[in-house]
């Protein structure tokens, strides 16, 4: 099992933070066979190649740690088209936040950038962060959709919204990732029952799991724990993640996209 979904270092918003040397004990203690790892999404703003230093760090901690897979942060807006396309050659794919502090945006508004272009037409997978907020929905992405062939990730389970989730559960390329599916349950983050399919009027992991298999099949579904989030909003939050994995591959929901 692989644990999709890390943030490295510290974040400006949250004051949240995790170390490479945490993540190098938790992938040993918990037996799992590597991480994706990106950096984390609020950063101070700078208006050219936000995320340059974050990502250099990122790529540095994968060659000092093997398990470690390293995922480029994009922002599509304020990056330049030369630093991505010379940079990336580093990284395993890449990874979208629409929401960072100061540096919002729509996910509409970015389909006809050339980073954009450079990204569908790579073999590489796309993380993209989604929620219920227009401009995040995994129904803004549909354009996306229709031009990549190659691995599209969508976080957070879409927040479990029936429309959007069908739309993408068409697209054989499109993968779910579940993080933080304890935090998210714990600390009633999907908000939005009355977007929700009936069979989730009640939010247990093994009625959402059971749920995003018949739409996706098992899969297109992946593990993640979206630390340090999970750390700092529930107590044990990790261990709490750790035991949706363990379920996971019991059952069968221990394939990755990175294998697509």
């Amino acid at each position: 099992m692989i644990d999709h979904h890390i943030h490295l270092g510290k974040d400006a918003l949250t004051g949240f933070s995790l170390s490479e040397e945490m993540v190098t004990k938790r992938l040993d203690k918990f037996h799992l066979g590597g991480a994706v790892v990106f950096s984390c999404p609020n950063i101070s703003y700078t208006n050219e190649n936000p995320y340059s230093k974050n990502n250099k760090k990122v790529y540095k901690s994968s060659i000092d740690e093997k398990k470690f897979i390293p995922f480029m942060f994009v922002h599509p807006l304020l990056d330049r088209f030369g630093y991505i396309e010379r940079e990336q050659e580093k990284f395993k794919g890449f990874k979208f936040y629409p929401r960072a502090v100061s540096m919002e945006y729509h996910y509409k508004d970015i389909s006809n950038r050339r980073i954009i272009d450079l990204v569908s037409e790579s073999s590489k997978p796309a993380v993209f962060h989604t929620g219920f907020r227009e401009g995040s929905r995994i129904k803004d992405l549909v354009w996306m959709m229709k031009r990549k062939k190659s691995p599209l990730v969508f976080v957070h389970s879409g927040d479990l919204i029936e429309r959007d989730l069908k739309i993408a559960s068409k697209y054989e390329n499109v993968f779910i990732d579940i993080s933080p599916l304890a935090t998210m349950i714990s600390k009633n983050f999907f908000i939005n029952s009355n977007r929700r399919h009936p069979n989730l009027k009640i939010l247990t992991p093994k009625n959402i799991l059971s749920h995003l298999k018949n739409l996706f099949g098992i899969e297109r579904i992946v593990w993640g724990s979206d630390s340090p989030w999970c750390d700092n909003l529930i107590n044990e939050g990790y261990n709490e993640e750790i035991k949706i994995s363990r379920v996971m591959d019991k059952e069968g929901f221990n394939k990755s996209y990175l294998d697509f």
